[in-house]
């Protein structure tokens, strides 16, 4: 359930940035509702995707660097341990 909640997250992320985006190239001249609606979804997905691959390519690192324990060096033969 916690991965749905992210990804809606990061959905309504995508749609801000698409947003954004659309404000300021506004020099493109629409006319209708659906064509600009059209537009700010055409951009969405691909942005949400992007951001979706980072978010988890992130979660994967971290898992695997708290994975990861501290190892000491190997004993040599003789050594006292103390």
């Amino acid at each position: 359930m916690k991965t749905i909640k992210r990804l809606f997250v990061l959905f309504i992320i995508s749609l801000a940035i698409a947003l954004v985006y659309y404000f300021t190239a506004d020099d493109v001249v629409v006319s209708s509702w659906s064509t600009k609606v059209g537009e700010v979804i055409a951009v969405t997905v691909p942005v949400f995707i992007l951001i979706s691959l980072l978010y988890f390519v992130n979660r994967a690192m971290v898992r695997s660097v708290k994975g990861m324990a501290k190892k000491s060096p190997p004993k040599k033969e003789g050594q006292d341990t103390v």
